[in-house]
């Protein structure tokens, strides 16, 4: 497998691979399942994401905390349980990367363990309009209390420790700096993951400007004339639904 790299960056990402043994001198796992493919693939993407997990650069740990929570028991284990060693940390690295493919399968496996209660009054009723808002809310609601406490607690680490740890600051996490994108191969990684953040973050408002954009067609229709009408009718309409 070639290592795609622009300028060199990120530097000594193919003698790392090549050697199986990072910049540091840890050795890097060559196999998980003996299936030569899956190893391979698991081989590359630890060695570009484990200096998150084992806060070789703390500033990439926050940003991989702040973007890649999505995958709440993995990546529990990886950054908010016991310091683990550095095989333990490859091998939940590893998994951390396949687990979201893992969720359609598990859905599709628990669904035959639902109740027969359950499935034999719905067969009988016909579904009510709506009766999946109810769980859609809770939802929601949970997953974002989850994603708030992280947020706040990653906003809370990089205030009160920026000034003793450099690495924590809000521009060493987020924003690139070709300053010092070749000083090594975790500083390399770091920056390609802070463009890939940025790409999505961008993507992200280009969605919620076309959802603006939809709402306020509604609402033009409903006849609502200025800014203060779509901002109430916005509020109202959330909290209606919350």
């Amino acid at each position: 497998m070639r290592v795609p790299s622009l300028n060199s960056v990120p530097l000594n990402f193919s003698s790392v691979v090549r050697t199986s043994r990072f910049e540091n001198g840890v050795p890097l796992l060559t196999q998980y399942t003996g299936r030569p493919f899956i190893d391979q693939t698991a081989f590359f993407l630890v060695a570009a994401f484990l200096a998150g997990p084992l806060a070789w650069d703390a500033g990439e740990r926050a940003q991989q905390v702040y973007f890649l929570l999505g995958y709440p028991v993995p990546s529990v284990a990886l950054y908010y349980g016991p310091r683990v060693d550095v095989e333990t940390a490859q091998w939940l690295t590893a998994l951390w990367q396949v687990s979201p493919i893992l969720v359609s399968p598990l859905l599709l496996v628990f669904s035959f363990f639902a109740s027969p209660s359950m499935s034999a009054s719905s067969k009988a009723a016909p579904p009510k309009k709506n009766a999946a808002v109810k769980h859609l809310k809770r939802l929601y609601l949970i997953t974002g209390l989850i994603s708030a406490a992280v947020h706040l607690g990653t906003l809370y680490v990089w205030f009160t420790s920026a000034g003793t740890n450099p690495q924590l600051s809000l521009s060493h996490t987020f924003l690139p700096n070709r300053q010092t994108w070749k000083d090594s191969m975790v500083l390399g990684m770091h920056y390609i993951f802070q463009w890939d953040l940025i790409g999505t973050q961008v993507m992200m408002l280009a969605w919620a400007w076309l959802a603006v954009m939809d709402v306020l067609r509604v609402l033009r229709i409903d006849g609502k004339s200025n800014m203060s009408d779509y901002v109430k009718a916005v509020l109202a309409r959330g909290l209606r639904w919350l």
